[in-house]
């Protein structure tokens, strides 16, 4: 399927488009794109940064197939992982470690308080919500927090990534998936819609996102505002330094 110029011009997410987009057939498509190889090295990434004990609490949100919060389990964590996707929730066969808990519900809607020992949001979900429900995200994440404790915040969107090397279209396959994405960039909003697709055996499916853009300086500024410190800035988690053409991953602490 292609879009036109026209079509992506008109393109425009719902504010709650997220709760509704990712059906059984983009689950197996997102679950697959990263090896599992990779997963555990972010998840000792995640171990090494938390600097939390082994059968600390950590929180993972949103989780998507909860394959990190698996990881981490197996490394001898406990783990609660949120997802509002029953479909993602649903997107691996791995065994649950013990310890590990997978549950669907709204990242919006967080409300615990002071239980976990670290946190986590990993794999670009951040700014999937309006400005306001981003900052009301990270206000909860540190009211989740026991103080003193890290929470980690993967975010490949960030402006200075995206807008160096903007990409109006992406048309990939592999695993039997073809997928497309089609990107209008809102400046008045910062924000990119996106048309989404994915097709496998003749069944496919497609949705419009919303992902804001937001720079670096932006998002320290907002979980500062929600009482998290930020103790440091990666571009990847193999020690890169954050900056250009680079996905951030911004370590904070709960003052």
């Amino acid at each position: 399927m292609s879009t036109t110029i026209g079509q992506i011009q008109m393109l425009i997410a719902d504010d709650r488009w997220y709760r509704t987009a990712f059906g059984p057939l983009f689950a197996a498509f997102w679950t697959s794109l990263i090896p599992q190889e990779r997963v555990e090295e972010e998840a000792r990434f995640l171990a090494e940064t938390l600097q939390v004990p082994q059968r600390g609490m950590l929180l993972d949100i949103p989780c998507g197939a909860g394959r990190h919060a698996r990881a981490l389990g197996r490394l001898g964590f406990r783990v609660d992982g949120i997802d509002i996707s029953e479909h993602m929730l649903a997107a691996s066969n791995e065994s649950i470690p013990s310890g590990v808990t997978l549950k669907q519900g709204d990242m919006a809607a967080l409300v615990e308080t002071a239980l976990y020992d670290g946190g986590y949001c990993w794999g670009n979900s951040f700014g999937y919500l309006t400005d306001d429900d981003s900052r009301a995200f990270l206000r909860r994440v540190a009211q989740s927090l026991k103080s003193g404790a890290r929470f980690v915040l993967e975010y490949g969107a960030v402006a200075e990534n995206i807008l160096a090397a903007f990409q109006p279209h992406t048309d990939h396959s592999a695993a039997g998936f073809h997928f497309t994405a089609e990107r209008r960039y809102d400046s008045a909003q910062s924000a990119m819609h996106i048309h989404y697709r994915v097709e496998r055996d003749g069944i496919s499916e497609e949705f419009v996102a919303r992902q804001a853009v937001y720079t670096t300086a932006e998002i320290l500024r907002m979980a500062g505002a929600a009482g998290l410190t930020n103790e440091s800035l990666h571009g990847g988690i193999a020690g890169e330094p954050a900056g250009l053409n680079r996905p951030l991953i911004a370590v904070f602490r709960l003052s």
